[in-house]
């Protein structure tokens, strides 16, 4: 073969080889990576041409997969995995067509080689690209192989690309060896059906570890469920115990509370009351200031609710603004819901804005064209996760503290009339809360 016989050679060798060794592969390689593989690949069979044969088959293939895991950006042991696979049926379909071309026309390797290259390299390369389209729909769609890898532990990987790679230099040796013989109809028939078998069993060997390790996995993930429930239903069952102890307590502070009202020891009841709610007792001035607030407030539910936090707030060290508009009145019924979502929001704030050096909330209420709108912003020392904050078991004041934001949430999302904008500006956390009129 003279000097452009040998190139054209090489370069047909270098389109179908990389053709065949990216085709399966789970991402697309860029042109760039592609025209790297051909050139290394076109370089190589050129040398084997012109000095070792096809035995350097073994150095090209292990520098092509190892250019193909560096060029892959993830799932590298997947990429290997299909580049054997691929560059495995490639050679396997070349050895059985040249078989099929020599025991049908007469047509030897040699004469193939000598005549017939251009030819018999395009209908390959066409035939071997049509095959490789149903055969991805096949892996990717029917099987979903890359999905099922993704649950095989790295070293099994390892072992099944091993495996794979291993074959592919089997039969390289083998071609090799009938290049020495003249690449007769029977050492092609052997190994083309040496190789079938390799990749059948090898097939079927893979499946079935995948299957075993998959179901295992599976059984694993039951497990850890059951205890996971085992611990759910554990908790439900303290936090109901907790809960019959809560009404207990309650019924008797409601019964204690009646006592002094009855008695009329209203001075006694004051401080019974602030006792039982952790709040300091309010002095008058105290009391003055939260009522001059809330005068504005028609809303008496509502009022008794604000006067409660403007106290809290009163007893801490912060900075507090607080702005209400006139004449206030709040239609939205029953209260409860938005009391309860107002609550949870002033707390969060109160006590976030205290972790600050200078701590600060603000407390805005305000008639809007719609309804009522409530804004609430506090200081913090570090921004809370937004996308978080409405999720079960979050809290700002640290992991699995709490389920307030969690039901403030869901409260806001079931009911139709309030409209919720949560945000940050600077080191600030901002609530907007607005009640539309019915």
């Amino acid at each position: 073969m003279n000097n452009s016989g040998l190139i054209i050679h090489g370069l047909l060798s270098g389109i179908i080889i990389t053709s065949a060794a990216t085709s399966l592969l789970p991402a697309a390689f860029p042109v760039k990576f592609r025209a790297v593989l051909m050139l290394y690949i076109t370089v190589m069979a050129i040398i084997g041409n012109l000095y070792l044969g096809n035995i350097l088959g073994i150095l090209m293939v292990t520098g092509l997969l190892l250019l193909i895991m560096y060029m892959a950006k993830e799932d590298k042991i997947q990429n290997i995995l299909f580049a054997c696979l691929g560059y495995g049926i490639c050679i396997l379909g070349n050895s059985f067509v040249l078989f099929l071309l020599d025991a049908l026309f007469g047509l030897s390797t040699n004469v193939i080689t000598q005549k017939y290259l251009f030819p018999f390299s395009l209908g390959y390369f066409c035939a071997l690209n049509a095959l490789f389209i149903p055969l991805r729909k096949l892996i990717y769609t029917y099987w979903q192989l890359p999905q099922l890898l993704r649950h095989i532990k790295k070293p099994m990987l390892y072992t099944l690309a091993g495996n794979l790679f291993l074959y592919i230099i089997i039969f390289i040796v083998n071609i090799s060896l009938g290049e020495h013989i003249g690449y007769t109809k029977e050492a092609l028939a052997f190994n083309s059906l040496l190789f079938f078998i390799c990749l059948v069993s090898s097939s079927i060997l893979i499946f079935t570890c995948m299957k075993s390790f998959i179901n295992a996995q599976q059984h694993e993930m039951i497990l850890r469920q059951q205890t996971i429930l085992e611990g759910y239903v554990a908790s439900l069952e303290g936090t109901v115990d907790e809960m019959r102890s809560f009404r207990h307590d309650y019924k008797n502070i409601l019964s204690t509370m009646a006592a002094y009202l009855h008695e009329e020891k209203f001075k006694e009841l004051e401080e019974y009351f602030y006792r039982k709610i952790n709040l300091p007792i309010a002095n008058s001035e105290l009391q003055m200031e939260a009522w001059k607030h809330l005068k504005n407030i028609q809303t008496m539910e509502l009022k008794g609710f604000l006067y409660e936090k403007l106290l809290l707030l009163f007893t801490r060290s912060l900075k507090f603004q607080i702005r209400i508009s006139d004449n206030l009145k709040v239609t939205y019924t029953p209260t409860e819901p938005l009391i309860r979502i107002l609550g949870i929001f002033i707390d969060n704030a109160i006590e976030s804005a205290e972790c600050t050096p200078d701590g600060e909330v603000i407390l805005e209420i305000t008639a809007t064209e719609k309804g009522v709108s409530f804004y609430i912003s506090n200081t913090f020392s570090s921004p809370p996760d937004l996308f978080s904050m409405g999720k079960k078991g979050y809290s700002t004041k640290g992991n699995d503290r709490g389920n307030g934001l969690y039901w403030a949430e869901k409260a806001i999302h079931e009911n139709e009339q309030f409209f919720h904008i949560l945000e940050i500006q600077g080191n600030r956390l901002i609530q907007q809360l607005e009640v539309i009129k019915k």
